[in-house]
Order: structure tokens, then C-alpha cells, then sequence
């Protein structure tokens, strides 16, 4: 975590930008693991911006200096998010109001993690300045926000051309491909009362407000 101990006035990029090289080093190491005929290792990253408690932790016997907090919850409930969307670092509208104009980052949705009502929008950290394919990404991040966006108007017919064209360029890309199928399910039957805030429910996302409850 940043900001405690001492003070840090970019708390928000500092953590987007550890968990970029994180993710990076793990892809080097990974180049030799699968080399030596050994499986790659993954591993998922949440951030999220809040006040939390900050400090030596538990008794005389075992002490630790931590965080914790609903905060830091948060954070950990986003961490497990990237399994549903198949990305790799996830970050909420907190980080993202801090870190938008350094990073690339899309829009993934407005979901309400396991123990929680309101639902947040979250969004997926793809990249810094520093990334060999920036520009690339920030084409891909513009595209897939068009298409969120006309998710959002109820227009699926057209997210679905925009989605299906990204698709077409990036076949594993784990968002396009979650909501190409969700546009395929709502053009024909979304239901009355749909949003599209959703919400995990033992184990598949259900539209929060939806009657019928669609399984996307």
C-alpha cells in the first residue's frame, strides 16, 4: 500500500505503476518457466483508492504493520474480479480519478463485489506511456469505451459491430469477448426492469434489477 508511512501525493499512480512492472516481470519469468518446459505462473492485481486504517496490527506475540478497513476489502474483492473478465489488473473509479491521465484504462462495469449493495464502477489497467504499444492500446481502450458506451444506451446491434471488429483484431481479449455474448442475449429479450449495474451471484453475474435475473 502507499500513502502511509509517509505522505505520498501520487499514492494512486505509484500502485498502478508497481502493478504494471509487476505484471511485466512475471511475463519475463514466465518466457523462461515455459522455456525449461515449466507451466507460466499468473497472478491478479485490485487497487483501489480510500481511507483505511493504517498501523502495528495484532499483540506482543505477532505484530504486523498493515492496512485494513472496508477499503482494503474492496481491494481484494476486485483482485479476484479479474478471473470473471480474464484480465489481469482491475482497479476501481477511486485509483481511476487519480491515474486516468498516465495510464490506459477501460471501462469493465458497474458491479457490486461479494458483501457489498452499491455497486462501483471498475475499470481494467492495460497499460503506462512507457508500453511498447501504446498507441495500439489506446485505440483498443477507445474502441472498447465506444462500445461500453452504446452497451449502456441500450444499442446492442451496434456495440456488437464495434465489439465484433475488436474481437476479430484481439480473439483472447476477455472483456470483448463477455460482453459480444451479453449484447447476443439482451438484443433479443432484456427484460423490463433491466440495468446494467450487475452483481456476482454463486458464481455467475446477474443484472441487479432485471425480473428475469439473465445469467451474463
Amino acid at each position: 500500500f502507499w500513502g502511509a508511512p509517509g505522505d505520498d501525493e501520487q499514492q494512486a499512480i505509484h500502485a498502478c505503476r508497481a502493478a504494471l512492472q509487476c505484471q511485466s516481470r512475471l511475463d519475463t519469468l514466465n518466457e523462461r518457466r515455459v522455456a525449461a518446459g515449466k507451466a507460466p505462473l499468473k497472478t491478479r492485481i485490485g487497487l483501489h483508492t480510500g481511507f483505511s486504517i493504517v498501523g502495528n496490527m495484532g499483540s506482543s506475540e505477532r505484530l504486523n504493520y498493515t492496512a485494513v478497513g472496508d477499503n482494503v476489502n474492496l481491494a481484494s474483492r476486485l483482485e479476484g474480479l479479474n478471473k470473471r473478465y480474464a484480465t489481469r489488473i482491475i482497479v476501481s473509479q477511486g485509483t481511476y480519478r487519480y491515474a486516468r491521465n498516465d495510464f490506459v484504462l477501460r471501462p469493465l462495469d458497474h458491479i457490486a463485489v461479494m458483501g457489498k449493495e452499491n455497486s462501483v464502477l471498475v475499470f481494467e489497467l492495460m497499460g503506462g506511456r512507457e508500453s511498447a504499444d501504446y498507441d495500439t492500446l489506446v485505440q483498443r481502450a477507445r474502441d472498447f469505451k465506444r462500445a461500453y458506451e452504446l452497451y449502456l444506451e441500450r444499442r446492442w446491434i451496434d456495440a456488437l459491430d464495434v465489439l465484433t471488429g475488436l474481437q476479430e483484431k484481439n480473439p483472447d481479449d476477455g472483456p470483448v469477448s463477455i460482453y459480444v455474448a451479453r449484447c447476443r442475449k439482451l438484443m433479443n429479450d432484456p427484460g423490463p426492469t433491466w440495468n446494467s449495474h450487475v452483481r456476482l451471484n454463486r458464481g455467475d453475474y446477474v443484472f441487479i434489477d432485471s425480473d428475469k435475473k439473465t445469467k451474463v
